[in-house]
C-alpha cells in the first residue's frame, strides 16, 4: 500500500496546512512525496519491528536516500510532522453538540469564562474540566482545528478535541484554573514578582517552540489576556485566532491583526509580520508585568497610550510596588523589555526564556534595598536609595514647577520625604529643617 504526504506552499509562503492521507498496514513500504518551495523528496518507511508502536500507534522504522543536506532536513520535517500528527490524535475527541451543550448546562452565562474577538469561552465538563470556546463555523474549521492540534508543548494550551452545530463550532481546550495574566495582574489578590515574571517566562517558551516549527508559526496577539496561568503559575499561549503559519519570515500578511499598545507599530504599517514582532509584544507585556499597567486602554471612547515615550527611569518611576520588586531584577527586566522594542537589538524567544530563567534564579541581585534612578509619574526625577524600587532613604528629589524648580535632599519614608532634610524653594530660598510626610515640622 502507499502513502502520500502533500504539504502546498502558496507563493505567498503561507502554508495551507496540507493533508495526510494514511492507508498501509504495519509492514508496507511506503513512498512519500513531499512538495514545498519547489523541493521534492523520496522517502521509504518500513516496519518490521514495532520500535515507536507505543507513540505512533504502529511500527516505524526510516530508511531515507539522502541527496543533499536540505533534503535530509525536509525529510525530518515530515516525520516529525506526521509524528506529531499521530500523538495528537491520542487525546484528540470529536463530540457531538448536545454533548457540548450538556457540558456547559446549555451555553449557561453561569458558565461563562470570558469574551474574545472571535467568540464566547464556556466552562464545560467532559471527562473533566474543559474549556469550550465558541467560534464561526468558517471553510476553514476543520484545517484549523487539525493544525491546533498538533501543537504540543507545555506552555501552549492543548486543544482536546471539538464540535460542530449548524453555524457555530466549538473548540475544547483545557482548562486553565489560574485565569488570564491580565485577570490575575488587575485583581486584589498579592501576585509577587516572581510570579509574574514566571508567567512570562512560561509564555515566552510557548513562543520559541512555535518560532521554531518548520514551517513556523506566528501568533500575532501575544497579549497578558491570551497567557493563561496553570495551578502553579507557569504561563501557557492561548487564542491562535490571529496566528499565521509561514515558511518566509517576514511574510506579508493580508489582513493586519492585533491588540492596539501590544502590537509592532513596523508591522501595522507595512503589513510585514516576523518572529520578532511577536517579541515587541513580550516587551510589553514585561512593562506591563513591572507596571500594573497595560500598554494602552480605552477611557471615554479614546485609546490612552501609557508608553508613549519610554526609557528606564520612567519604567522605573511607574514599578507596582505591591510586587516587591528588587531595584537589581527591576533594572533587568526594564532593560530587556526596551530591547524588545529596538528592532536592532530585539533578541529572539529563545534568547529571552534563558534570561528571565537566569534573572529568576540569580538570587544575588534579589536584595530589597538599592539604588535607583527614577522619574515618576508627576515628572519629578528622584535619584537615591531605594526600598522595593520606592525611594527609602537618603536620596534626592527635584521638579520642574510653574513656577521654577524645586529640589529636595535628605531621608525618604515609602517615598516620602521624612526626617532632617534641605529643600530649594523656586524662588531660591533654601529651608533646612525636619519633615514628616513632605510637610515641614520644624526648622
Amino acid at each position: 500500500m502507499e502513502l502520500g504526504l502533500t504539504f502546498g506552499f502558496g507563493a505567498s509562503g503561507l502554508s495551507s496546512l496540507g493533508s495526510i492521507s494514511l492507508a498501509c498496514a504495519p509492514g508496507a513500504s511506503v513512498s512519500t512525496a513531499v512538495t514545498g518551495a519547489g523541493a521534492s523528496l523520496g522517502v521509504a518507511f518500513l516496519a518490521p519491528l514495532g520500535a515507536l508502536a507505543p507513540v505512533l500507534g504502529f511500527g516505524v522504522f526510516c530508511a531515507v536516500r539522502y541527496l543533499t543536506e536540505q533534503q535530509k532536513e525536509a525529510a525530518a520535517r515530515v516525520i516529525q510532522k506526521f509524528a506529531r500528527r499521530q500523538l495528537a490524535k491520542a487525546d484528540f475527541k470529536e463530540r457531538s453538540l448536545r454533548e457540548v451543550s450538556m457540558a456547559t448546562h446549555g451555553f449557561s452565562s453561569t458558565r461563562l469564562l470570558g469574551r474574545g474577538g472571535m467568540g464566547a469561552v464556556f466552562l464545560g465538563t467532559l471527562d473533566g474540566s474543559v474549556a469550550i470556546k465558541e467560534v464561526s463555523k468558517g471553510t476553514t474549521f476543520a484545517r484549523d482545528v487539525a493544525f491546533l492540534r498538533t501543537l504540543r508543548h507545555g506552555n501552549i494550551v492543548r486543544v482536546l478535541g471539538c464540535a460542530q452545530g449548524p453555524s457555530k463550532a466549538y473548540i475544547i481546550m483545557e482548562f486553565l484554573a489560574g485565569g488570564d495574566l491580565f485577570a490575575r495582574l488587575n485583581c486584589d489578590k498579592a501576585f509577587a514578582w516572581q510570579s509574574r515574571l514566571q508567567a512570562v517566562a512560561g509564555c515566552v517558551r510557548g513562543i520559541s517552540y512555535l518560532h521554531g516549527l518548520r514551517p513556523k508559526v506566528f501568533h500575532r496577539d501575544i497579549k497578558s489576556q491570551n497567557i493563561l496561568l496553570s495551578e502553579t503559575g507557569d504561563g501557557k499561549v492561548a487564542d491562535f485566532d490571529c496566528a499565521i503559519v509561514t515558511n518566509l519570515d517576514p511574510v506579508l500578511v493580508e489582513h493586519r491583526s492585533g491588540t492596539p499598545g501590544y502590537a509592532d507599530p513596523v508591522y501595522l504599517e507595512t503589513g510585514y509580520f516576523s518572529a520578532s514582532a511577536d517579541m515587541f509584544s513580550v516587551g510589553m507585556v514585561l512593562l506591563e508585568v513591572l507596571t500594573r499597567k497595560p500598554p494602552a486602554v480605552v477611557q471615554q471612547g479614546r485609546l490612552v497610550v501609557h508608553y508613549e515615550i519610554v526609557d528606564t527611569p520612567r519604567v522605573l518611576g511607574m514599578i507596582d510596588a505591591r510586587a516587591l520588586w528588587p531595584p537589581a531584577v527591576a533594572q533587568r527586566v526594564t532593560s530587556l523589555a526596551l530591547q524588545c522594542f529596538d528592532r536592532s537589538l530585539r533578541p529572539e524567544a529563545l534568547v529571552v526564556a534563558h534570561l528571565l530563567k537566569d534573572i529568576l534564579a540569580d538570587t544575588s541581585s534579589q536584595a530589597a534595598r538599592g539604588f535607583l534612578a527614577l522619574t515618576l509619574p508627576n515628572g519629578s526625577a528622584y535619584d537615591g536609595e531605594v526600598r522595593h524600587c520606592v525611594p527609602h532613604g537618603q536620596g534626592r528629589l527635584s521638579s520642574s514647577t510653574s513656577k521654577g524648580f524645586a529640589l529636595y535632599e535628605g531621608q525618604f519614608l515609602d517615598g516620602k520625604r521624612h526626617g532632617s532634610g534641605k529643600q530649594l524653594l523656586p524662588s531660591g530660598k533654601v529651608i533646612e529643617g525636619i519633615f514628616q510626610g513632605g510637610v515641614l515640622q520644624r526648622q
